[in-house]
């Protein structure tokens, strides 16, 4: 999102819907979420001239995609959108995210986001979601057909486990030894979490290594 927005050729914004999980089926509690949540997110991160105004939220129920249309309409370059978590909606709330998504899209780019990606833990097609209102399991159909392409995060290599943890000396001062960074790489397996949660450990919480320090093969013995 940061970085396309210094390129200043699209206006991107990133949501976590996560916190509509709670709601299951209620489509209407969902869609409110998350309309909040663009709220807010506008707010945090664009500038006032990018920010939707209070006619984007008149008399839109609880259709977050006529937000979006309204809001795509005001803005003066094509918006980008970051949908996190996604796959953590459920039910009829999932259904009504995919189904407004996917009426939007005819209406990209000047009345709808240029392009939004969905981030989640599965792909978008191998969702298989249990309709209350329709007492019936919902596969495939229209909803699931707006996908472009999926994209994996693959596991990082060796060098970019390098290039991360050397970001930290960068803006710390804090060096990592050759064999660290091979230790590290060799228990983590590159796996993105692992080696962000192991940096964590060794750098920030409450039994880090003092930045002072440089960081060698032995912290394991810590």
């Amino acid at each position: 999102m940061e970085q396309i927005n210094k390129e200043d050729k699209y206006i991107a914004l990133y949501i976590n819907v996560e916190v509509a999980q709670a709601w299951r089926n209620n489509i209407t509690e969902v869609n409110n979420t998350i309309i909040n949540e663009l709220r807010i997110q506008t707010e945090i991160y664009l500038p006032k001239q990018y920010q939707p105004s209070a006619a984007c939220f008149e008399n839109i129920g609880n259709q977050f995609s006529l937000f979006l249309m309204r809001w795509c309409l005001e803005l003066p370059k094509p918006l980008i959108v970051f949908m996190d978590e996604v796959d953590a909606l459920i039910g009829d709330g999932l259904i009504s995210v995919l189904r407004q998504l996917r009426n939007g899209y005819t209406k990209r780019p000047r009345a709808f986001p240029h392009a939004l990606c969905m981030i989640g833990l599965r792909d978008i097609r191998d969702y298989r979601i249990y309709s209350d209102s329709s007492q019936r399991y919902i596969v495939g159909g229209s909803a699931f057909n707006i996908k472009e392409k999926s994209i994996r995060l693959q596991d990082f290599t060796y060098e970019q486990v390098k290039e991360l943890y050397a970001q930290h000396t960068e803006a710390t001062g804090q060096n990592f030894t050759h064999h660290a960074l091979q230790r590290i790489f060799e228990l983590t397996q590159g796996q993105p979490w692992l080696v962000n949660a192991l940096a964590r450990e060794l750098c920030f919480d409450d039994y880090a290594i003092p930045w002072e320090q440089t960081i060698t093969k032995s912290f394991q013995e810590n």
